[in-house]
């Protein structure tokens, strides 16, 4: 048996640096990441109550977003923002006494305001271009959490970028868009501003880039602004499964971008390339196959297990197939194999990843 750990740092930590604080303050603001994690919001709220009795808390980010009944039931939170809506503004500005002006603009700003100084130490520069997806892909959360896809000034990106680097001596970049390449102009102005800075940057996408819009020179860009770890969107080679699922990509799109990849000196260890194991009613022989057809393209890959995501197409099917009970959030976990059955179990999910170790 694997035992249960909530996710997050130390209460002591944790306590110790609420110690630090005011003693009063106007409003506490908790974010929230996946919805399996939602014990760790839980005790964070009941902490920060205990410590700050007569301070608001308000709730937002994926959880929130996600399942906000489930956030306004358990959470403890005085306030839950599930969405963008120009409303929430109105609701928090009720709730403090004062007027608040968030989410009025949060559509058409030209930059993703982000305070690094809030942070105990700066080890990476975060670049954040776009913020939703214009692809809904049956499987992801982001058209439920971002529903208007929106870009913002690639200018003011690097200009950002340019300026935390001289200020925090940081050459780590790390991508958080959903789909950075789609706008692509915007995006290789943003890497060819890099580049003419002349300063040495490490790059990184983890959360996946789009292979269709990696043409010859979105690919030349991507070697000389000094892309380090990349990683694709690919999830299947199976022509079905990108069909249905939202059609952000095909085999052939895909090979056309390795191949540009290639020609600008990225080796196949270079490009890590995501494939999903343990969809609904998936067989290991499925992922077998794209396995195979990415390490013959010329590139690593990636297996990644498929979290059922609450409000996404997908997740009703995962309810009627996982033997899980899902309305629980802590199913969602994609540790458990939320949706094993005959034809893909725990311990072919091991032997999938023990051959990859092995190449």
């Amino acid at each position: 048996p694997r035992k249960y750990k909530r996710y997050g740092i130390p209460e002591e930590i944790f306590i110790s640096e609420l110690e630090r604080l005011p003693e009063k303050l106007e409003a506490i603001f908790v974010t929230s990441k996946m919805t399996y994690w939602y014990h760790g919001v839980v005790k964070t709220i009941s902490i920060l109550k205990k410590y700050f009795p007569d301070t608001k808390i308000i709730l937002g980010g994926t959880y929130a977003k996600l399942i906000p009944e489930h956030a306004k039931k358990f959470s403890g939170a005085d306030i839950v923002v599930s969405d963008e809506s120009p409303d929430n503004d109105r609701i928090l500005s009720n709730l403090l006494n004062k007027d608040i002006t968030i989410f009025q603009n949060i559509h058409t700003s030209e930059y993703y305001e982000i305070d690094l100084d809030l942070l105990l130490q700066v080890r990476f520069l975060p670049l954040l271009s776009t913020t939703g997806c214009p692809f809904n892909c049956s499987y992801c959360a982001s058209r439920k959490l971002f529903p208007l896809f929106h870009s913002f000034s690639p200018g003011k990106v690097a200009e950002k970028l340019l300026q935390w680097n001289e200020k925090y001596g940081v050459r780590d970049i790390t991508i958080f868009d959903d789909a950075f390449l789609y706008k692509t102009e915007n995006a290789k102005k943003i890497l060819g501003l890099l580049i003419k800075s002349g300063r040495s940057f490490r790059i990184h996408s983890p959360n996946a880039l789009h292979p269709r819009y990696i043409d010859r020179e979105m690919a030349e860009l991507m070697k000389m602004a000094g892309l380090y770890t990349i990683r694709l969107g690919l999830e299947s080679s199976d022509i079905n499964f990108q069909k249905s699922s939202g059609g952000k990509v095909y085999n052939k799109e895909f090979l056309t971008a390795i191949k540009n990849l290639h020609k600008q000196g990225f080796k196949p260890e270079d490009i890590g390339v995501y494939i999903m194991a343990g969809l609904p009613l998936q067989k290991k022989e499925d992922v077998y196959k794209t396995i195979q057809f990415v390490i013959d393209s010329g590139a690593k890959p990636k297996v990644v297990e498929y979290s059922p995501v609450p409000g996404t197409e997908m997740f009703e099917l995962a309810k009627k197939v996982s033997p899980f009970n899902l309305d629980e959030p802590l199913f969602h976990n994609n540790s458990i194999l939320p949706c094993r059955w005959s034809g893909f179990t725990p311990d072919d999910l091991n032997e999938i990843k023990l051959s990859l170790r092995k190449q």
